[in-house]
């Protein structure tokens, strides 16, 4: 980000000098399918906002707004716990549909209560997944009423370019919401374009760029097709500039006259244009005259949600079991805006507890083509609760929360579990029959890990228990040492590998591939200070087959991580 050199007492005084006088509040508008990114986008927004006053409306599909917690949950780690930031919430619909009228009153309220004392500057607006926003766009653009202030910038749609490649490929067009989403853009952001393939295709030039510019190249081509009026950009994890999205600009060099201190460079609101698309021609504009709005599009997407609650935590086990059976979408239904035969599962958020982690929130998300991601956020702030939300078309409700519901601990684990270190505070008997119960997989497993020289597997010393330990579990660690011809201890102090977020890499790789993979970074019970991968024995996938997983992304992140540590030449 620029900096420039300024004292901070006049920035105020400073950005109402170059902001367009007499403005209403700016509003941009953010959409795009299922699992595109568009609360990654929305963070990206607040943890660089600099001075910006920015207000939030997140709308979700579902009873349980998964989104809205997530993002207070961030705003609490921007400084100055998040003032400058609003966030409201539109829940259980559709914001184009039976929330429109919430949507408008939110509005009013900031427009009454918040712009007029200069509490908010900018409102930005998330959609959820299966929204249309043909009807949005027509409400923000009202030239009287309640919305006669509000003033849309720019619409802007995520897409996940990894879900939507697979999905042209297999001959899958976009439709409903998700081309509609496209048809309204004024920018379109190709969002997971490290997803995308790296292998060239044949007489298109060679090396990993290639393929993922080729890729790109087909993409666009694709998207021009519906929309040439937007502009299109690509990004990893939503990280793009704030004027990319925004219309904000920074202040013209003469805004600096007065130096004293650094301070980041402040964000000026433009006027509206820099953005917005008006050609008369634009699909956009057809689309919002043809376009009878309403609650169509909901019954061409065919969408169903599950929403799941439990004050018990979850079986490690059953939980793996889970995300690598029932969560899994056929290669048919791939793709972002796939219409697959069978039931499937398009994206799920939101809350884990598990038994054998009584103390931890993890964080749950599964998007595009059965990709996951499972993050420890960290010790639970409240009581802690599942609390999960399915997405998905002709899903089976009824087996599905039959099936979470399995994944439940009883009570008496429970309530066991809510006190103590350990999953489930079982006598040494108990935990001596489950061990044997569970020798020969255990040792199957032992043997693989043990088997590749890039792993260490974690055993406590001898004569020490394994504090918080379930007997179920198995801890294992990669560490690549033997690649580098130097000792873990070599690495850790004098190369300053960090393996805890070396190993947290590796468990977000598997979690990532398509098809669904699935592994957890957690600590060891006997070292806090060791971050670890763990596995829950017992379930009805065995070791045996996220094990190729493993080590093929093994390789991918150990090189990344060791690629300086190779070249190093310190004499160590």
């Amino acid at each position: 980000m620029a900096t420039t050199d300024k004292v901070g007492m006049f920035d105020y005084r400073e950005r109402q000098r170059w902001a367009p006088k007499d403005r209403k509040l700016p509003v941009t508008l953010i959409t795009g399918y299922l699992g595109s990114g568009k609360t990654t986008l929305l963070n990206h927004i607040l943890s660089n906002r600099v001075n910006l006053k920015i207000a939030c409306a997140v709308n979700d599909f579902a009873a349980i707004n998964v989104d809205s917690k997530l993002i207070a949950d961030k705003t609490e780690e921007l400084p100055g716990k998040g003032r400058g930031v609003k966030v409201v919430e539109l829940t259980n619909g559709c914001m184009c549909c039976s929330l429109a009228g919430d949507l408008k009153a939110a509005v009013w309220r900031m427009l009454d209560e918040d712009v007029n004392v200069g509490r908010i500057e900018y409102l930005v607006i998330e959609t959820s997944g299966v929204t249309d926003p043909l009807s949005l766009i027509r409400l923000l653009e009202q030239k009287f009423g309640q919305m006669y202030r509000a003033r849309l910038d720019a619409v802007v749609t995520m897409v996940d370019a990894d879900a939507m490649l697979a999905g042209l490929r297999a001959g899958d067009e976009q439709r409903g919401a998700a081309l509609s989403q496209l048809q309204c853009a004024d920018v379109i952001i190709l969002n997971k374009v490290d997803l995308l393939p790296r292998e060239a295709e044949p007489g298109g030039g060679t090396g990993q760029a290639a393929g993922v510019q080729a890729a790109v190249q087909e993409l666009s081509a694709y998207i021009r097709g519906i929309n040439e009026h937007a502009e299109i950009h690509t990004c990893v994890r939503g990280k793009l500039p704030l004027d990319k999205i925004l219309d904000v600009t920074q202040p013209p060099p003469e805004a600096a006259a007065v130096t004293h201190e650094t301070v980041a460079v402040p964000y000026v609101i433009g006027s509206g244009e820099s953005l917005r698309k008006t050609a008369e021609g634009a699909p956009r504009r057809q689309q919002q005259q043809q376009s009878d709005g309403g609650e169509a599009h909901l019954a061409v997407d065919e969408f169903v949600t599950v929403e799941f609650s439990s004050s018990a935590p979850l079986k490690l086990a059953a939980w793996q079991d889970l995300a690598l059976r029932a969560f899994r979408v056929s290669s048919s239904a791939e793709g972002d805006g796939a219409r697959g035969g069978g039931a499937t599962v398009v994206r799920a958020k939101g809350s884990l507890w598990f038994a054998e982690e009584p103390g931890e929130e993890w964080e749950f998300h599964l998007s595009g083509r059965s990709r996951y991601q499972l993050v420890r956020v960290g010790r639970w702030g409240g009581p802690p609760a599942v609390e999960l939300v399915f997405i998905g078309r002709r899903l089976d409700v009824d087996a599905l929360r039959g099936a979470l519901e399995r994944a439940v601990c009883g009570a008496q684990a429970a309530e066991a579990g809510a006190g103590s270190v350990g999953p489930t505070n079982v006598g040494d008997a108990e935990a001596a029959a489950a061990a044997a119960k569970l020798g020969p997989e255990r040792a199957r497993a032992e043997e693989l890990v043990r088997g590749d020289a890039r792993f260490e597997l974690l055993v406590p010393p001898p004569g020490a228990a394994a504090v918080g330990s379930a007997p179920n579990l198995l801890f294992f660690r990669v560490t690549g040492a033997v690649d580098t011809g130097k000792t873990v201890e070599e690495l850790e102090w004098k190369h300053k590998v960090n393996f805890s977020r070396l190993n947290a890499a590796l468990a977000q790789a598997v979690c990532g591939q398509s098809g669904g993979r699935f592994v957890a970074h957690t600590r060891w019970p006997a070292d806090e200070h060791i971050g670890c991968l763990v596995w829950a024995l017992g379930g009805e996938v065995p070791f045996e087959e996220i094990w190729p997983c493993l080590q093929e992304q093994a390789t991918l992140v150990l090189s990344d991580a060791f690629s300086q540590v190779l070249l190093c030449n310190c004499g160590w």
